[in-house]
């Protein structure tokens, strides 16, 4: 395998890790209360609240429209950004298909960046009590969010890679 098509495949498999982690991880919008540190994590699929220090209750949340399309995008991308390093990987057998990873990291990509877009649209939702694109001081954002903007960092990278525009000296 071609060195670059190698960094390429770790780096799309790397984001695809990150994108699924930060999906299936509650602390997308954490809150900053002082007297109750992390006593309400919002996510996509799961939100989590600590009522008084006892035990952390969980469960499925009525997603605003803005936070479903947000779902929906991040699993197209993760759809994607699977079918994109196995293609790499089938590529070695069959050249055609590595044209093929190469646009399906790309309409990844534009899923990712599309979610992150319209995620902060969803901050008014009673529960944050925020405006569109404008967070409140009482809450923050969470560790997930920030594994999402790596993981669309890094897919950036592996399509430089797969792309050979970025060729460093190997």
């Amino acid at each position: 395998m071609d060195k670059l098509l190698l960094v390429s495949c770790t780096l799309f498999f790397v984001a695809d890790i990150f994108v699924v982690t930060s999906l299936f991880n509650p602390a997308w919008i954490i809150s900053r209360n002082a007297d109750f540190p992390d006593n309400i994590m919002l996510g996509l699929l799961t939100q989590c609240m600590k009522v008084l220090g006892k035990e952390t209750v969980c469960f499925k949340p009525s997603l605003s429209p803005e936070w479903f399309l947000t779902l929906l995008l991040i699993i197209a991308a993760i759809i994607c950004l699977t079918t994109t390093w196995i293609l790499i990987i089938v590529s070695q057998r069959r050249y055609k298909a590595l044209l093929y990873a190469r646009w399906i990291g790309f309409i990844s990509l534009i899923c990712l960046c599309l979610a992150a877009i319209i995620f902060p649209i969803g901050f008014y939702i009673d529960e944050i009590g925020g405006k569109p694109y404008r967070l409140p001081k009482s809450v923050g954002i969470g560790p997930s969010y920030v594994i999402f903007f790596l993981a669309i960092v890094i897919t950036v990278v592996s399509e430089l890679f797969a792309e050979k525009v970025c060729q460093p000296l190997f």
